[in-house]
């Protein structure tokens, strides 16, 4: 009766097939992020064929609805398009359900130490990279602060992160965590988390931070002024 599909993108090239065998099929999807799946360019023409979309941001909705004005102009196919954020479990991300201390115990990071956090895929996107220029150059204007600078996550940039950490003589303070099994142990230990990427959508790292009352810097792009209130 129902087909909902997220990012996959062979689906998009069997909508017309399918609606044709089936013609009281009801298509839904759900759109993460622009020039990503459903919302790519070359998998448009099948947008009169899908029933209904949820966009993640209203950034998305608004993008996905200029394209319709352009490709489908008189349709009102933005009609067919609701808004829902992705949610965080509040409850789950309590800062005080989660023991202080543990993450600095287990990477032996000091109690007075500043940790600045990098958390997310290792890939060219999240501009991991520009991380370590942040931390080489907050230790060269600030070397009064015992900074940590914790990146967890792996992905293809993970040697390239390995050999600049090298380069730059960090590895006295940069800790390289991989994915861990709880990232409530470091988010309750985070002074700053940074976002560096250029292409999001609303990530949820963000969120959680938030709801562990961790502040968060980031680069303005995607959704993310959905999120983030710039000096607040």
């Amino acid at each position: 009766d129902i087909a909902l599909v997220t990012n996959a993108l062979i689906f998009y090239r069997c909508i017309p097939k399918l609606k044709e065998a089936f013609p009281d099929l009801k298509v839904l999807d759900i759109l993460h992020l622009e020039r990503v799946g459903g919302a790519m360019d070359q998998f448009l023409y099948v947008s009169p064929l899908i029933d209904q979309r949820v966009c993640i941001s209203r950034h998305l909705k608004d993008y996905i609805s200029g394209k319709y004005a352009a490709l489908f102009p008189g349709q009102h196919l933005d009609e067919r398009m609701d808004v829902i954020y992705n949610g965080t479990d509040m409850d789950h991300f309590n800062d005080q359900k989660t023991f202080s201390g543990k993450f600095r115990q287990q990477y032996n990071i000091p109690p007075d130490a500043t940790v600045v956090s990098f958390i997310g895929r290792f890939a060219r996107e999240k501009k991991p990279l520009v991380f370590l220029e942040i931390a080489k150059r907050l230790l060269q204007e600030a070397p009064e602060i015992n900074w940590r600078f914790v990146m967890a996550g792996n992905g293809p940039y993970f040697n390239m992160v390995k050999d600049r950490i090298a380069e730059y003589s960090l590895e006295n303070v940069c800790i390289l965590t991989g994915v861990l099994a709880d990232v409530r142990e470091l988010l309750r230990e985070t002074y700053l988390l940074v976002l560096m990427s250029n292409h999001e959508g609303i990530p949820l790292v963000i969120q959680e931070a938030f709801a562990m009352s961790v502040p968060v810097i980031s680069t303005n792009v995607g959704a993310i002024r959905e999120l983030i209130k710039s000096g607040a």
